[in-house]
């Protein structure tokens, strides 16, 4: 019975609270024992071939539901059905809100999307042609890269899945998998202006920054470079899409041009560090010698 019971209140809550998958979410996970050498870090591309670019929209993809009456003359196997089928009803919902809201963000950043037809993420390793392969026999780390446009085309970021795999007995297990993002600095109008009149040529070497910041934070965690990182956990705000934004984490990496977080969720964010509200205080220094 008391079984019975925990399986209707989580039928409950997964039909009151019932929320779609989102291709740039990822659960971390690190069953890496032995730091791979530098030497031997080789990476892959998930579609090499494919560039998917997006405009940025309000993540808040709540609905507000009306309250659920069950009927209560079904049996519990009607109580059931009715559940399941609410929390299916519930996601179907936030799913095509959510393609809506991102069809009206990608309508508003067109003029910077057109730029990009006939990208391709392979267009964007340069330099890195040593440590990439298409041999998975290699376990590579893996990585999906999704770009984003801010609505004021005043920033661009990518967010990538990136992963080590292996089957066993026709069975997939990650050995590592997380959720790494790189944001540029802002675009001023005038450097946007300068983007659209050069055309394609100059937009490739923003992306190929973004895609290059990810391989190598990619690398630094799969050698192990951050495992023994004891900064505290503490709030930072940082100014990214147009607006401000707490990140509640560590600093994992900084130098005087960015700043790299590791958030609650084992995320690696980079940014730079003049979208930080606090700039690193030997940077400040710096600037003081400077002047």
């Amino acid at each position: 019975m008391k079984k019975l019971c925990i399986l209707i209140m989580l039928l409950f809550l997964c039909g009151c609270n019932s929320t779609p998958k989102r291709d740039d979410y990822v659960r971390y996970i690190h069953n890496q024992n032995i730091a791979i050498d530098e030497s031997d870090f080789k990476f892959t591309l998930s579609s090499p071939n494919e560039f998917d670019i997006r405009g940025v929209y309000d993540r808040d993809s709540s609905i507000t539901n009306p309250d659920i009456l069950y009927a209560g003359d079904t049996g519990l196997a009607g109580l059931l059905v009715q559940v399941a089928a609410h929390a299916a009803t519930s996601s179907t919902i936030q799913t095509n809100k959510l393609a809506g809201l991102q069809s009206e963000a990608n309508e508003k950043v067109s003029e910077f999307i057109t730029l990009t037809n006939g990208f391709k993420n392979k267009d964007f390793i340069k330099g890195l042609e040593t440590a990439y392969t298409e041999d998975l026999s290699e376990s590579p780390v893996t990585i999906k890269p999704i770009f984003f446009v801010s609505q004021n085309m005043d920033q661009v970021s990518v967010k990538a899945q990136v992963w080590i795999s292996e089957t066993r007995k026709n069975k997939t297990t990650f050995k590592y998998k997380n959720l790494i993002a790189v944001t540029s600095k802002k675009i001023t109008e005038t450097q946007r202006n300068e983007v659209f009149q050069a055309g394609s040529d100059e937009l490739k070497k923003v992306f190929t920054n973004l895609l290059t910041g990810v391989i190598e934070l990619v690398k630094s965690e799969v050698t192990l470079k951050f495992k023994n990182n004891n900064t505290p956990i503490l709030s930072h705000i940082v100014y990214v899409n147009g607006e401000e934004k707490l990140i509640r984490g560590k600093v994992v990496e900084q130098d005087c041009q960015s700043t790299t977080y590791q958030n609650l969720r084992k995320w690696l964010l980079k940014f730079a560090n003049e979208s930080l509200r606090e700039a690193p205080a030997h940077c400040k220094k710096q600037q003081q010698l400077v002047l």
